[in-house]
């Protein structure tokens, strides 16, 4: 009767918990790798720990699956956070200390903007020099 409630217990907090790392709210910040890895780890090694004092050999297994499930939805869940604005916002082209590197220094699309921004009229004039009128490419 124990292992059947536990088992039940570890299976129904799985499915919620894949219920909100897929379909519910996301992280609200971006959160560093090492910090999501240091919680992630954590979750992994309690439910070793719950393993090792487990009463049966069944609900020792179950505890087992239930810290890799728990870790890989997590990380299902971390990868739903926004990604990082690096050199958005930048205007001087330089790092903090305005030395030369860091910005994002194209007209290409910026990381954070989704590609919306990018000049599409801009790039074909640019691939007009490589394509002939049958949008072929020259000398291929």
């Amino acid at each position: 009767m124990f292992n059947a409630s536990v088992i039940t217990v570890l299976v129904l907090a799985e499915a919620l918990g894949y219920r909100r790392a897929k379909f519910g709210k996301p992280p609200r910040n971006p959160i560093r790798v090492v910090h999501s890895g240091f919680i992630s780890c954590s979750i992994h090694i309690a439910f070793h720990a719950l393993a090792t004092v487990a009463p049966t050999t069944l609900t020792a297994i179950a505890f087992v699956f239930a810290g890799w499930t728990t870790f890989i939805i997590w990380w299902k869940w971390m990868a739903r956070a926004p990604k990082p604005n690096w050199g958005e916002g930048d205007d001087s082209g330089g790092g903090p200390n305005g030395g030369g590197g860091g910005g994002s220094g194209g007209g290409g699309p910026s990381p954070g903007g989704g590609g919306l921004d990018f000049d599409w009229d801009a790039f074909e004039d640019e691939m007009n020099d490589y394509l002939d009128r049958d949008r072929e490419l020259v000398g291929a």
